[in-house]
């Protein structure tokens, strides 16, 4: 592997020193931090209207039941005055001559209010009044039975149900956590995968067929061996896809972060949902495995070289950039038969095992499974070794690949006769 580090370094600072690269890691990273904490103050400032203020001072009342009634008690703070009146046209007549006065019928099974026409008060607000009435009407019922309030206070006196088998333990909880984890982990891992894969994938393949398009092609070759030139693009192209995902993560939690602080600074009673969860990240060190989280950690890192590796054979394949269209397609078929795989039969909950020894599903099952340590850390490390050692090998037919067609011109032969040729030249 000689010139791997020299092959490895100018890669890498070629790569993050591009004018579009630069561009897209800040311009993402702001966007990322700002759009979160603005969408959740927007978000816990736009809710129901608040209803309107009532400006009604005097209610009438006609009540055709029977029995009498204290209906002062309809307005503890005592804001409104309820007058009661004979027949319900006195008390509409009497309404008419106060503003935003309005009328209260009482009936054997309804109970109405209304407003008079020349009354200023709104629709809205007798809406908001007639809540609060029918809302302290029992209390008028109590009275009418003849039900003292010392009575009545008992009867309302709030009485707590305990159903003891029905109680979630604190060794519950964080289990239903486990596996609230395990299910949604492997799901982000594959998004986040598949969108590194997208991105860094076609860069790694624009990498590998570089040189094939400069005049330096002989050089390249009598001084850095193929498989160590492709190792290199490798590994540079996907640390640099590694760093620029690791401060967009970064910057999006701290984007939640941020509207936590800005939205409870605003509103400190808000019950947006969001907070509820960001406030219950703090008990998942209580049901991750650290261990098993970094080894999780790992195996994504080397399921990010694995495809690029993938990736790289396309790009040996390729002898110019328009013919990664039809080259490239052997790491995109191949994530999407393994998102189809980890997907079958609820893998990514039950945990199939032949799936984490399968090294392009075992990076879309195994991290999940290994942070909740549903799998033990010497066979998630037997696992990681798989897919490194997978890598290696997928880099090296690369290199091989790329020595074979490195002179090669026209359109791009299948891979199934690549390898007959490759074959043929080891016998």
């Amino acid at each position: 592997m000689k010139n791997l580090k020299h092959v490895f370094t100018f890669t890498f600072i070629q790569k993050v020193r591009q004018k579009g690269y630069i561009t897209a890691t800040v311009l993402l990273a702001v966007l990322f931090l700002i759009l979160p904490a603005a969408i959740m103050a927007i978000a816990d400032n736009v809710g129901e209207d608040a209803p309107p203020t009532v400006k009604t001072e005097t209610v009438f009342v006609y009540d055709s039941t029977d029995g009498d009634a204290d209906y002062s008690l309809l307005s503890p703070d005592k804001k409104i005055t309820y007058q009661m009146a004979d027949t319900l046209e006195d008390a509409l007549k009497a309404a008419e001559k106060v503003p935003y006065a309005l009328v209260l019928q009482v009936e054997k099974d309804k109970l109405s209010l209304l407003l008079p026409e020349n009354s200023l008060a709104t629709k809205e607000e007798a809406e908001v009044l007639s809540a609060e009435i029918k809302g302290l009407f029992p209390l008028i019922l109590a009275q009418k039975a003849g039900i003292t309030q010392e009575q009545l206070l008992g009867l309302s006196t709030p009485s707590e149900i305990l159903t003891p088998s029905g109680e979630t333990s604190p060794e519950e909880q964080s289990e239903q956590l486990r596996q609230i984890i395990a299910m949604v982990a492997p799901m982000l891992v594959l998004f986040l995968m598949y969108f590194m894969v997208l991105l860094y994938g076609q860069s790694t393949a624009n990498s590998a067929i570089m040189e094939k398009s400069s005049k330096l092609m002989d050089t390249f070759l009598l001084s850095v061996k193929p498989e160590t030139m492709m190792l290199g693009k490798v590994f540079a192209t996907a640390l640099a896809g590694i760093l620029q995902t690791l401060l967009w993560l970064g910057s999006l939690m701290g984007g939640f972060f941020l509207g936590k602080e800005i939205v409870l600074a605003l509103n400190p009673e808000s019950d947006l949902a969001i907070l509820s969860i960001l406030s219950s990240m703090k008990e998942l060190g209580e049901v991750i495995d650290l261990p098993g989280l970094a080894v999780g950690l790992l195996v994504i890192v080397a399921g990010l070289f694995l495809y690029c590796s993938l990736a790289a054979i396309g790009g040996a394949l390729a002898s110019k950039q328009e013919d990664l269209a039809q080259t490239n397609y052997i790491f995109t078929l191949t994530l999407v038969l393994s998102f189809v795989l980890s997907l079958d039969e609820g893998s990514m909950t039950s945990g199939v095992k032949w799936l984490y020894y399968f090294p392009f599903t075992a990076i879309l099952t195994l991290p999940g499974s290994a942070a909740v340590g549903n799998v033990s850390i010497p066979e998630a490390l037997l696992c990681l070794g798989i897919i490194l050692v997978t890598t290696v090998i997928i880099t090296v037919i690369a290199g091989k690949i790329y020595r074979l067609m490195a002179f090669y011109k026209g359109n791009p032969p299948k891979i199934t006769k690549i390898f007959e040729i490759l074959k043929t030249k080891n016998r």
